[in-house]
C-alpha cells in the first residue's frame, strides 16, 4: 500500500495515446477551464487509469524501482488504508476531450482522522507538466474540500522526489514529520509527511485567489499607489500591448520594460525615492517595491490581474539585518498565478518571464529568511510608509522595512 505514502511527479515527456473513459460521472468540485473536465472514476475506467500510470513510469521507477504492475490501476479502487473501506476512497480524473485522461488525484476521506483527507496519489501526464495544470487541478480539489468543512489535507512524499516535495510546499503544505526508511517495492525511502490546514482558508481569502471568477477584481483595482488610470501609464500600457494579442505576451512586454527601463534606486544610487506608480514612471527609478507598483499598474491597465509578493532576506547574505524584498504575481490563462521579479538584472541576478517556471532574483537560504506565499491585492502598508518617509535612496537603505516570519504568519502572509 505504498500509494498512501507518496505523491508527486518528475519532469519527463512521453507520447500520449488516447483512451476514452467508460464513465462520465462529474466530480463535485468544478474545474474552471474549457479544455478540461474533472470526472469521478470507477473500476470501469481501470484501462484509462492504467494507461496514465504507464505514461508516468518515471514516478513508479523512482518510487519502487520498477514500472507499474499490469493490475496497478484495478488495485486503486479497492486498496485502502487500515480501518477504511472502498466507500471512503475517491478517484478523480482530469479529462481532456481529445487527449483522454491526463491526471488523477486519489484520496481517502476522514483519514488519518475525521475532517482530514489523505492524498494517496496525484499524477499528471508528463506532457502536461510544468504548465500549471497540476497546480490548478489540486487547487480546485482543495477549494471543494474547504467548502465542505474539511480542516486538513495530509500526504507523504519520498525523500528522493525533490521536485514532488517542492510542488507540495508551493501548494502551502508544511512538513510535520519524517518516517524511518522503509521498503517501497525494490527501493527503500524515508518519507516526508506533509499537512495543509484548510481551517485557515477563510482568513486567507483576501490574500489568495481561490475563485478566479469572483475574486480577481481586487487585483485589477486602481488605488493611490497603483494609479493605473494616470494618462502616462495608460499611454505606456497601450504602447507595450500594441501588436500583441495574448495576456501572456503583453505581460511579458510589461515585465521586461519595467525590469530594464526603470533603474533600481540602490544599483544606480538614484533619487528621489518613489512609491506611486506614476512617479516611478516619471523619474525612471525606484526600489524593488516601487518597481513592482509600476508593473502592477501597467498590467492592470491592460486588464491583467496583478498582485504583490514578498520575501524576507538578509541584507548582507550573512544574517542580521534583514529586509523585505518586493516583487509581483501575474494571473495568466492556464498557468494561473505566476511570480515575476522586475527588480532589474545585474551580475549574479538574472530574472526572466518564463511561465510556469519562476526565475526570481533571490532564493531565501538562511533560517530567518522567508518566502511569503500570499499574493496580496495591495502593497504592504509598512512598505508604502517606508517609501513615503525617506526622500533619498541612502536614507531608506538604512531603514528598510522588515517583518519576521512569525509576524507574517499572524497576519496571513505565511511562508515556506
Amino acid at each position: 500500500m505504498f500509494r498512501w505514502f507518496i505523491a508527486a511527479i518528475e519532469d519527463v515527456y512521453l507520447p500520449v495515446p488516447v483512451m476514452h473513459l467508460l464513465t462520465s460521472n462529474f466530480a463535485p468540485f468544478p474545474w474552471q477551464h474549457l479544455d478540461y473536465t474533472v470526472v469521478q472514476l470507477t473500476k470501469q475506467d481501470s484501462n484509462c487509469l492504467q494507461a496514465l500510470f504507464e505514461r508516468c513510469t518515471d514516478f513508479f521507477n523512482l518510487t519502487t524501482g520498477q514500472p507499474p504492475a499490469s493490475t496497478a490501476a484495478e488495485a486503486e479502487f479497492v486498496d485502502v488504508p487500515a480501518g477504511k473501506t472502498p466507500e471512503d476512497l475517491h478517484v478523480f480524473g482530469l479529462h481532456h476531450p481529445q487527449k483522454g485522461l491526463i491526471g488523477t488525484i486519489i484520496a481517502v476521506q476522514d483519514y488519518p482522522e475525521a475532517a482530514t483527507w489523505w492524498i494517496g496519489t496525484m499524477l499528471i501526464d508528463p506532457v502536461y507538466r510544468s504548465q500549471g495544470v497540476g497546480s490548478a487541478f489540486y487547487q480546485a480539489f482543495e477549494r471543494w474540500l474547504a467548502a465542505q468543512g474539511v480542516t486538513g489535507i495530509e500526504l507523504c512524499a519520498i525523500a528522493s522526489n525533490t521536485s514532488g516535495r517542492a510542488f507540495w510546499q508551493r501548494m502551502g503544505f508544511e512538513e510535520i514529520r519524517q518516517t524511518p526508511s522503509r521498503s517501497f517495492g525494490q527501493r527503500h525511502h524515508i518519507a516526508h509527511v506533509y499537512r495543509r490546514c484548510l481551517i485557515l482558508l477563510t482568513r486567507r481569502a483576501e490574500f489568495e485567489s481561490y475563485d478566479p471568477l469572483n475574486s480577481l477584481n481586487a487585483y485589477l483595482c486602481k488605488t493611490e499607489v497603483i494609479n493605473w488610470q494616470h494618462p502616462d501609464i495608460q499611454a505606456l500600457a497601450q504602447q507595450l500591448a500594441a501588436g500583441h494579442e495574448t495576456p501572456v505576451v503583453i505581460a511579458q512586454a510589461c515585465f521586461e520594460w519595467v525590469r530594464d527601463a526603470i533603474r533600481h534606486s540602490v544599483d544606480y544610487q538614484m533619487n528621489p525615492v518613489t512609491w506611486r506608480a506614476s512617479d516611478v514612471l516619471q523619474h525612471k527609478t525606484g526600489y524593488c517595491f516601487a518597481k513592482s507598483h509600476l508593473l502592477a499598474a501597467l498590467l492592470r491597465a491592460n486588464q491583467i490581474p496583478a498582485g504583490f509578493c514578498y520575501q524576507r532576506l538578509s541584507i548582507d547574505d550573512r544574517g542580521t539585518p534583514y529586509s523585505l524584498h518586493g516583487f509581483n504575481a501575474v494571473y495568466l490563462p492556464i498557468t494561473g498565478w505566476h511570480r515575476v521579479d522586475p527588480r532589474g538584472n545585474k551580475p549574479g541576478i538574472d530574472t526572466k518571464f518564463s511561465p510556469p517556471i519562476e526565475h526570481l532574483a533571490y532564493q531565501p537560504k538562511l533560517d530567518e529568511e522567508a518566502d511569503f506565499s500570499a499574493i496580496l491585492a495591495e502593497p504592504l502598508a509598512i512598505v508604502v510608509t517606508a517609501l513615503q518617509t525617506h526622500a533619498t535612496w541612502d536614507a531608506l537603505l538604512h531603514h528598510l522595512p522588515d517583518m519576521t516570519p512569525n509576524t507574517a504568519t499572524t497576519i496571513g502572509l505565511y511562508c515556506y
